[in-house]
Parts: structure tokens; C-alpha cells; sequence
């Protein structure tokens, strides 16, 4: 998957936050569930550049 923009921080709170509602949505206010996050996702939430 190629990307046009750079990936920032940002980007990827806003695409999380996006993926839980729609994972709330579809599976209901109490359904649990864990993110793993890997590679550049990983480091770029983890550290501030």
C-alpha cells in the first residue's frame, strides 16, 4: 500500500479514533477489544519527533 501523504501522528489518532466508531457501531458500547499496533504505527504513536 502506498501512501501520497506522510504519515503523522496526527493522521494515525484520527484514523484509530475513526476505527472505534465504527468498531462501536457495529459491535456495541460494552464489546471489548485490543489494537496492536506494528511498524511505523507503532513508533509514530509511541514517540514525538
Amino acid at each position: 500500500m502506498s501512501f501520497e501523504k506522510a504519515m503523522t501522528s496526527e493522521s494515525v489518532d484520527k484514523a484509530l479514533h475513526r476505527l472505534a466508531l465504527e468498531y462501536r457501531k457495529r459491535a456495541g458500547r460494552k464489546a471489548r477489544a485490543e489494537i496492536v499496533l506494528v511498524g511505523e504505527a507503532a513508533v509514530i504513536t509511541t514517540y514525538k519527533f
